[in-house]
């Protein structure tokens, strides 16, 4: 935080004193009969010209709407303000990049709150972390089944907003193991993991690390989104996966783009390199009321669907009222 000062133009501070000590000046007004004059910006001399010519003028005091905007244009720059209406993660984004902070002050949809002292805001950030340290996959970081179930109930209750859910699963991703062993498979993951937080394009996009090759995606849709922009850049971490993956492989593999390994019964087989599917399940407005329960079933079963298609990608909108 910090001090700062306003005065009014009668304090005389010349300009080199004002912008030494920073200090905002709202000015008195001076009217000459039927002209009036801001007192910051009339000279010395036309000040007195104006004078012998119209006579001593009176003066009024600096509007009410000029002295709350400088206060206003003070409390914009020593303050940061978090909004209610932001996802919490803005809090500590905040915090953790103002050194000096001391206060955040609190506002919902624009309008004033509250204030929140740093004791606050380490104490939020603390038990945060916890809960989050909890619930996270101990490879990737990213939140665990707990809290996908948490943002999927909560998005659900949320009948006014609209969301996406994206479910991917690695394509060969056994025989990769098999062959490659379980050090590359975990590589894999991690490199799937940071390609979902590069792509990562507003703070509201939660993402999620099921287990194993399975990952979860929510997006909460803004005013200019749509489901083919959406969908497309589901299809573009698809895509950067796959070119990024066959790096994991041998130059022979990645020439013959095929593996040979066994399959689950123990028939060695020839599996392509890895791809992943995806399950885009769009969350409309006027949708009917879902449980969780029947959104994991459903997920599940177009899973499968996804899998067993050319193209690995299943998508699908709920069911409106």
């Amino acid at each position: 935080m910090g001090t700062r000062v306003i005065a009014d133009s009668t304090s005389y501070m010349g300009k080199q004193l004002l912008e030494k000590y920073n200090i905002n000046q709202v000015s008195l007004s001076v009217d000459f009969g039927d002209e009036s004059y801001r007192e910051t910006e009339i000279s010395n001399e036309d000040f007195y010209n104006l004078m012998d010519k119209k006579g001593i003028p009176k003066s009024s005091q600096p509007p009410i709407g000029e002295l709350v905007k400088a206060f206003y244009d003070i409390l914009k720059e020593l303050c940061v303000k978090y909004d209610f209406s932001y996802p919490e993660d803005k809090l500590i984004e905040l915090f953790s990049f103002e050194e000096n902070l001391d206060e955040i002050i609190l506002t919902e949809f624009g309008q004033y709150r509250g204030v929140l002292n740093k004791s606050a805001i380490i104490k939020i950030i603390s038990e945060k972390r916890i809960v989050e340290a909890r619930n996270q996959n101990p490879l990737t970081k990213l939140a665990g089944n707990i809290m996908i179930s948490d943002y999927i109930q909560t998005t659900l209750d949320s009948i006014d907003e609209s969301y996406a859910y994206v479910y991917f699963d690695f394509n060969n991703f056994k025989s990769f193991n098999d062959k490659y062993g379980f050090k590359k498979g975990d590589e894999a993951i991690l490199l799937f993991s940071e390609i979902l937080r590069d792509n990562r394009i507003k703070s509201s996009d939660f993402i999620g690390h099921v287990g194993g090759d399975d990952f979860f995606l929510g997006i909460r849709y803004l005013k200019n989104d749509n489901f083919e922009d959406i969908y497309n850049r589901m299809i573009k971490i698809a895509e950067e996966f796959k070119e990024s993956a066959k790096y994991y492989y041998s130059e022979e593999d990645i020439e013959k783009g095929f593996i040979k390994a066994p399959d689950r019964r123990g028939i060695v087989r020839r599996t392509p390199l890895l791809t992943t599917a995806i399950v885009f399940l769009e969350v409309p407005l006027g949708r009917v009321k879902y449980q969780i329960e029947e959104i994991s079933e459903l997920i599940f079963k177009l899973k499968k669907t996804a899998k067993n298609r050319k193209d690995s990608t299943v998508a699908v909108t709920l069911m409106m009222t």
